[in-house]
């Protein structure tokens, strides 16, 4: 009756782990580097997300514009794109001359998602130096 029990227990066991899905970040490709890069033209403010991955991954990579406003920063331009590649990639977004604020700090922040799961489960953000509105 003893090894029964065991047994049925350790079966349920097994099925519980065949059963249940991983959790959602122990898949993710882990092994992407992100950058953030925030660069000024006579245009205007260019805000750029590399990624660099080793091997072919489902990811999704956006980024963002955001000038400093006091307690907040607020998005100005954003960008985003899903991605199933290896390699180098690249994501730009622009603010124009004519929307910067000269008295503001700006930068750029890039984020990177796990793709793979559907709805994108973030995987880590970085974020640029700041600079001042000027073009």
């Amino acid at each position: 009756m003893k090894r029964s029990l065991s047994l049925v227990a350790a079966l349920a066991a097994a099925m519980a782990a065949c059963i249940a899905a991983p959790p959602p970040a122990s898949a993710r490709p882990a092994d992407c580097a992100l950058y953030a890069n925030i660069f000024t033209n006579s245009n205007g403010l260019q805000g750029r997300a590399e990624v660099i991955c080793p091997n072919r991954e489902d990811y999704r990579v956006e980024i963002y514009l955001r000038r400093m406003d006091g307690w907040r920063n607020t998005p100005v331009a954003f960008a985003g794109k899903d991605l199933i590649e290896q390699g180098w990639q690249i994501l730009s977004t622009y603010e124009p001359c004519s929307d910067v604020q000269t008295d503001k700090q700006y930068f750029a922040h890039a984020y990177l998602h796990d793709g793979r799961f559907g709805s994108p489960i973030e995987i880590r953000d970085v974020k640029s130096n700041t600079v001042w509105g000027h073009c």
